[in-house]
């Protein structure tokens, strides 16, 4: 399944929050918005996946055996990284960075692909539905933080909605 490099200028460039590709943005990004965040200093800027892969990549850092960090390269949003969890039950990526490209799927491939997306607050949400479809794994937050999600992820009561179909595991 290949990325959705669109071009639609969908993620904020302050936080890296991806909201839906079609949909009317709001005037500030509801992240950047909140008191905890800010707008940056030339005001509400967007950017698109296509233009990010121009001059992005991620790097993995090894921390031990079973442990990768991830970051992109440069430095997009407020650097984030992410944390690639590798088990013999199916590896888990903690965290979800706004960028994604086919060197770093091919990587987690490699290591046996994602069980699922498990991400701590709302800085973390970015591009986290293309995440999801592209592994195909669910997507786990906590519930008071649903109000946070802007792109396409839909709650599910089973715990058994894949990322395919953007599920949110409570």
């Amino acid at each position: 399944m290949p990325i959705n490099y669109t071009t639609d200028q969908t993620i904020c460039a302050t936080c890296g929050t991806q909201y839906p590709v079609g949909s009317v943005l709001p005037r500030l990004c509801l992240i950047c918005n909140d008191e905890r965040q800010y707008i940056g200093d030339n005001g509400q800027m967007w950017t698109s996946l296509a233009t990010l892969a121009k001059d992005r990549t991620i790097r993995f850092s090894q921390i031990s055996d079973q442990l990768y960090d991830l970051r992109i390269t440069p430095a997009f949003a407020i650097g984030q990284r992410a944390f690639l969890i590798l088990s013999e039950s199916g590896n888990v990526l903690w965290d979800c960075l706004p960028y994604l490209d086919e060197p770093t799927i091919a990587f987690i491939r490699a290591k046996g692909g994602l069980k699922a997306i498990v991400i701590s607050h709302p800085h973390y949400y970015s591009l986290m539905a293309e995440w999801a479809r592209i592994f195909d794994c669910p997507v786990y937050i906590h519930q008071n933080d649903a109000v946070w999600v802007q792109n396409l992820l839909q709650p599910s009561n089973s715990g058994t909605e894949s990322g395919r179909h953007f599920g949110m595991v409570w």
